[in-house]
């Protein structure tokens, strides 16, 4: 009792309870009510503990979850990314969703942040190597990307306010191997044949989705789930696909008159459907279109494509072909649904016969230097010898042997004497003195 007299109101108490070895504490604190065993034997010991657990609340160093339960868990950072994806509409939660319950909650789930560590990251790493998978060994990449997921629950943690958790371990990150494969220009009526022949008689939407992919560059993703309503067909040889909500949120609009053989499938596709039916439909009872990985896979098979070819390759082929034909980057990645310049880097793949070709574009150039300067000794010699003179008040060359024949006997480029025109040698040279 004197004890407790002698603490200033506010100070917090210490109390004991039946069958427990430690003191009890208890403080009040914006009208809430926190309790929380001292693990001290002594009351003197346990007061020290409660001046520096009351201080640390009162400065909100502390939340209530970590008093009551010893801190947040894993599980409560991953549902406040859950959230935050909520928020933003991000068209990617559900795949986050299934690699966070399939791979990351069996783990981490339980376990409070804060007692995360570096060599539980390790751990996770070993294990996702060593688990069987009927797809084969996990890569790298794979890993990385739900470290990365891991990675973004702490950082959120960290961002509250108070924050859930304050210290994160370190995360590594794993190099991604982007794939580089597209489909050679020579292949493309091959694979339109394959899909023909793949595809019951008349059904015309395998093709129409590898040439519109071909194309565009649209995933399987934005072309699959394309309404009636959104094919906008103006005449024979001109129409627009319009989506007005792409995965970067930003609506595209391209013209179908990019690839002469899309009109037709289309008019072909969407001829006795009402607006809100989808475009692509598949079998007598216009069932919709989903995945069909077995038979692209067949389509390949019969095409002779070597390696492994994905229908999402063809984001890359057409990034490519349309780069290669001159169009601006902007249009480009305005097309393609890209917003950020990294991301049209990594589907504008580079391959080795590019670089040869614009490497013949630096020959011609150190060519068309070395010839110039050629030109410009040559007529260097002739002013010496008398042969050219410079015409007062103009910067030009005419040849001649006596100033009354000067004016009727100019060279030009290409003429038997290769000797360079005036104007040429102006553009050469500049003013010459």
């Amino acid at each position: 009792m004197d004890e407790q007299k002698r603490r200033p109101k506010g100070d917090g108490s210490i109390y004991w309870i039946p069958n427990s070895p430690f003191a009890q504490m208890k403080v009040v604190i914006d009208g809430k009510v926190f309790k929380k065993s001292s693990k001290k034997t002594t009351d003197n010991e346990a007061y020290a503990v409660l001046q520096s657990w009351r201080s640390k609340l009162q400065a909100g160093t502390l939340t209530e979850t970590e008093e009551k339960g010893g801190g947040a868990k894993v599980n409560d950072l991953w549902n406040a990314v859950r959230n935050d994806y909520v928020r933003r509409e991000h068209k990617s939660l559900d795949g986050t969703e299934q690699r966070w319950n399939r791979n990351l909650k069996p783990f981490f789930g339980h376990m409070r942040a804060a007692k995360v560590t570096n060599q539980h990251i390790e751990a996770y790493i070993r294990k996702r190597f060593e688990d069987p998978s009927p797809r084969g060994q996990v890569k790298g990449a794979t890993i990385g990307r739900e470290l990365g997921l891991l990675r973004r629950c702490f950082k959120l943690g960290m961002r509250g306010n108070p924050p859930n958790v304050r210290v994160m371990p370190y995360i590594p990150q794993f190099k991604d191997h982007k794939r580089t494969g597209f489909l050679k220009f020579d292949m493309h009526d091959t694979i339109v044949e394959a899909c023909r022949a793949e595809t019951p008689l008349g059904e015309l939407w395998l093709e129409a989705i590898f040439e519109s992919a071909y194309t565009f560059g649209w995933r399987h993703g934005m072309i699959t789930p394309l309404l009636v309503e959104q094919v906008h067909i103006v005449s024979p040889a001109e129409g627009y696909l319009i989506i007005p909500d792409s995965k970067n949120g930003e609506p595209v609009e391209v013209p179908l008159h990019l690839n002469e053989r899309l009109i037709p499938l289309y008019l072909e596709l969407i001829r006795g459907k009402k607006p809100g039916d989808l475009v692509f439909t598949r079998g007598a009872n216009q069932r919709p279109v989903m995945r069909f990985d077995k038979l692209w896979r067949k389509v390949c098979r019969r095409a002779g494509v070597t390696g492994k070819l994905l229908m999402h390759d063809m984001r890359r082929t057409a990034a490519k072909r349309m780069a290669k034909s001159g169009m601006r980057k902007e249009v480009i990645k305005r097309i393609c649904g890209w917003i950020t310049d990294s991301m049209f880097q990594r589907y504008n793949i580079v391959e080795n016969s590019d670089v040869a070709s614009d490497a013949g574009k630096l020959k011609a150039l150190d060519e068309r230097e070395r010839q110039g300067a050629r030109e410009l000794v040559k007529l260097e010699g002739m002013r010496k010898s008398g042969q050219v003179r410079e015409c007062a008040g103009e910067n030009r060359y005419n040849i001649g042997t006596t100033p009354r024949k000067a004016q009727h006997r100019t060279a030009s480029i290409g003429s038997p004497s290769g000797i360079p025109n005036s104007k040429s040698v102006k553009e050469l040279t500049g003013t010459v003195r």
